[in-house]
């Protein structure tokens, strides 16, 4: 009988094999989701790019959210984007003014990957806090 203290190989492959899979199950649960955050960089993308052309071109830029696209237009400029992952709760629309204000304050509702975002403006000064 063989006096030998420690593991074979086939029980370390064993034991590492299964401290893999269950490192890699509590990442998938903690990692953000990236295309969320996409989505909500490029709304606010959008949202600074309208209150930059007003405030720069001197003129009321409308912006208009309807399902899945948003868009903002002025004299001089047009510019659309459209969310593949998604979606406005409801059609909605405002404009910044010459300053790059706005005069009604508001939420606006997104659904992205199944969970609600919310964008509250401030009256007055045009930004908007993300929630």
């Amino acid at each position: 009988m063989s006096n030998k203290k420690g593991f074979t190989l086939i029980e370390m492959i064993l034991v590492l094999s299964i401290l893999c899979l269950t490192s890699l199950f509590s990442m998938s649960i903690r990692s953000p989701h990236p295309q969320k955050n996409n989505t909500i960089e490029n709304i606010q993308y959008f949202f600074h790019q309208a209150k930059i052309n007003s405030m720069l071109n001197k003129e009321k830029t409308s912006i208009t959210l309807s399902n899945n696209q948003l868009s903002y237009s002025s004299e001089h400029n047009h510019f659309t984007i459209y969310l593949t992952d998604g979606k406005s709760q409801k059609k909605y629309s405002f404009y910044y003014n010459e300053n790059g204000n706005i005069y009604k304050a508001s939420t606006v509702n997104f659904i992205i990957d199944n969970q609600l975002v919310q964008f509250v403006f401030q009256v007055g000064s045009g930004s908007f806090d993300v929630k």
